[in-house]
């Protein structure tokens, strides 16, 4: 299709660059980045969550291989001892072996499983820190989403995912399946409600800035009259 297609709409420049140098699907100048745009403003209103007796970390997505769910609960078993608790929001086909997992482990206790929540906005309102494991990603919506609610991210650093993630003022960036630093990075948040204010605050300005649908709106209209200008 690529052959007779006037524009190639990407969601990223990293995917962009995977088509165009990787897959060779087709030249540079046909490809262009249109960035994700949602409906975030009950998100971006979500105050930090109080102050409590436990860390929230949540991970959302489906429950299958390629999120890596069983690199997190290696980490949440070495991190018991800090007062964190681990939600997982999704589910998948991958739920019942990974629930016999956190069994295995033994750290049931702080794990939860919640299945899909419809409400995106009480997802992010219970947490305090949004993880993301993957082992591949397109541009994830549950970072974008995190970000709004001012919840920084701690996410390996793969596919579209540094598009979003700003290493060191939105959350942290960790090479794929590298569990220690990983755990160093998440506890750096864990122990640091100040930082993880900061980080959040910091998010929520950059999706305000570039993941309304406002923008993404604007900048489909001008994609297609561009084309339609050449045209004629």
């Amino acid at each position: 299709m690529a052959l007779f297609t006037d524009r190639i709409v990407t969601v990223s420049g990293s995917l962009k660059k995977q088509l165009v140098e990787e897959y060779r699907i087709a030249p540079e100048k046909k490809v262009q980045v249109v960035e994700l745009g949602f409906e975030l403003d009950d998100l971006l209103k979500l105050e930090p969550r109080e102050n409590s007796d436990y860390v929230n970390i949540g991970i959302v997505g489906r429950l299958v291989p390629v999120k890596n769910h069983k690199m997190l609960f290696r980490i949440a078993k070495r991190l018991r001892e800090n007062k964190v608790k681990f939600i997982i929001i999704g589910d998948g086909e991958l739920r019942l072996e990974l629930e016999n997992y956190v069994r295995e482990l033994g750290i049931e206790d702080i794990v939860e499983f919640r299945g899909w929540v419809k409400d995106v906005t009480e997802i992010y309102r219970d947490l305090d820190i949004l993880v993301l494991t993957s082992l591949n990603e397109g541009t994830p919506v549950s970072i974008i989403e995190a970000m709004a609610g001012g919840r920084p991210v701690v996410a390996t650093n793969v596919g579209g995912v540094r598009d979003i993630v700003e290493d060191g003022r939105s959350g942290y960036l960790v090479e794929s399946n590298n569990g220690e630093v990983f755990i160093e990075k998440l506890l750096d948040l864990v122990n640091d409600s100040t930082k993880r204010r900061m980080f959040g605050e910091y998010g929520k300005g950059l999706a305000k800035d570039r993941f309304l649908k406002d923008r993404l709106i604007r900048d489909i209209d001008r994609l297609y009259n561009n084309i339609l200008n050449k045209r004629r």
